[in-house]
């Protein structure tokens, strides 16, 4: 495959670089040598052959590195022909993730047989590992697909409640625990099984229909079912997610486990429109909460099958203590905010914040303006049981960031930097060894970490630079430091 590259770089070497990157050679001067090659192929859009290779290389210092001229000379004459390039850069891959995959298993083997191992805190870094080498090669060149906007069928959004709540999209509910964001589910939940009106439209009725809740901080039987009942629930129409299996092996619902059950629950349920997740949180069991590409992956799938199944997702999420804007404001990483086409807020009403009201906020909303702001109090119905009374009309002069941004003074200032989830994105991408200063910019860009604060986590953490290769073909790799 290098010699064909060498021969043929016009024809060869896009073909070579959509399946294989310099990793994927185990010969440190192979790898050299490919990404050397991959260098000039960008420098002079592929018009060089063997001599323009060999001088070059003897010019930056890195002819011995890959073999010598000799080393050149054999490859060139053992090399395939264009036509089979592409069969030998899939070899060289699957090579590649064999190896990996060895590895991989020699490493957990190793790791199960030490006497501190402990499976509960090895699971998630094993668990992203192997993530890593389901996803393949980063570096490869993929063919882009496209497809022209004219063929593109426009859509509308619906909506289970207007400007608020997207129909075959995440809405996530942020507020801190007691201001009433179970009630406001449940609230919700009488208007979608009822197909009654909302608070500020009370004409807009629908068909009723199925609300599932899966609910990880209330008990069915002294909580959901008498406040759902005060709410006006139809309680025929709200289904309660138990878990997952029979009874005697029920697990805990774990969307990275168990969307399939879910997904398999909701096609045979057409009737449902509404998906109540309370808190989120409870139940992503293996993502890391504070790392955006973890939270990322594991809210894809969901986004997925609200999509598909036509089903709105209502995901009440907790908030961070440290005050800033609203929209950073979600416990962990900003993934969940960023991952949800609507995001609502429950807070104190700023004019008085130890009082009774509350004010359902606006925090973000990619399909539609901004909705208005709504006031709510809780009060007990006759039996006791809390419910919400929502206020008539909207509220003015109130925005997400005045109710939920926890300043002390009133006004906004500096949001924290995420410091420690760089820590954590750092400490997992470098678990397998050294990797490109290139490649972790860029996945922390993909992340949501800023590099300015990946470079301070670098600092923090002890991560060594060193510089590998030659002239520009030449990177810097970073590696955790061996001291503890």
């Amino acid at each position: 495959m290098l010699g064909a590259c060498i021969l043929w770089p016009r024809p060869c070497i896009d073909v070579a670089a959509r399946h294989v990157s310099p990793d994927d050679f185990f010969d440190p001067a192979r790898q050299r040598l490919f990404a050397f090659l991959l260098s000039l192929d960008e420098k002079t859009q592929g018009r060089f052959d063997l001599p323009h290779v060999k001088a070059e290389l003897a010019r930056e210092g890195g002819l011995e590195a890959v073999g010598g001229e000799d080393e050149l000379i054999t490859l060139a004459d053992e090399t395939a022909t264009p036509e089979t390039a592409e069969l030998h850069a899939r070899a060289v891959h699957e090579a590649a993730v064999a190896r990996r995959l060895r590895d991989f298993c020699l490493d957990t083997l190793r790791a199960t047989g030490r006497p501190d191992f402990r499976p509960a805190e090895a699971l998630p870094s094993i668990e992203a590992r192997l993530a890593r080498l389901a996803r393949g090669n980063r570096h490869a060149r993929s063919a882009l697909a496209v497809r022209c906007a004219t063929d593109i069928e426009a859509e509308s959004v619906s909506w289970l409640w207007p400007g608020r709540l997207p129909v075959g999209k995440l809405t996530i509910l942020l507020g801190n625990p007691g201001q009433g964001k179970s009630l406001a589910t449940l609230a919700v939940a009488a208007a979608v099984t009822r197909g009654a009106g909302w608070p500020d439209a009370p004409d807009l009725r629908t068909s009723p229909a199925t609300v599932l809740l899966a609910s990880a901080e209330d008990d069915p039987a002294d909580t959901i079912r008498p406040r759902a009942e005060a709410a006006g629930v139809d309680l025929g129409r709200l289904q309660v997610v138990e878990g997952v299996g029979e009874e005697r092996t029920r697990s805990v619902l774990d969307l990275g486990r168990h969307l399939d059950a879910l997904r398999d629950h909701l096609n045979a349920t057409p009737e449902a429109r509404l998906l109540i997740l309370d808190p989120l949180a409870a139940f992503m069991l293996g993502p890391d909460s504070h790392k955006g590409c973890e939270v990322r992956a594991a809210l894809a799938p969901l986004a997925a099958l609200a999509q598909d199944s036509g089903v709105a997702i209502l995901a009440v999420h907790h908030m961070r203590k440290a005050a800033g804007q609203a929209i950073h404001r979600g416990l962990g990483s900003i993934a969940f905010t960023a991952a949800a086409r609507s995001v609502l807020g429950i807070g104190p009403d700023p004019a008085n914040p130890t009082g009774p009201r509350r004010l359902l906020v606006p925090v973000k909303g990619n399909l539609s303006a901004p909705a208005p702001v709504l006031a709510f109090g809780i009060r007990p119905d006759p039996q006791g049981v809390p419910v919400i009374a929502w206020e008539a009309g909207p509220v003015e002069g109130v925005d997400a960031d005045t109710v939920l941004g926890g300043y002390t003074d009133g006004t906004p200032g500096p949001d924290p930097e995420s410091l420690t989830e760089a820590i954590d994105f750092l400490r997992s991408e470098l678990a397998d060894g050294p990797r490109p200063q290139s490649e972790i910019l860029r996945a922390g860009r993909e992340c949501g970490h800023a590099e300015k604060t990946i470079r301070r986590a670098k600092k923090k953490l002890g991560v060594t630079a060193q510089r590998s290769g030659f002239g520009r073909g030449g990177e810097w790799r970073w590696s955790l430091s061996e001291s503890p």
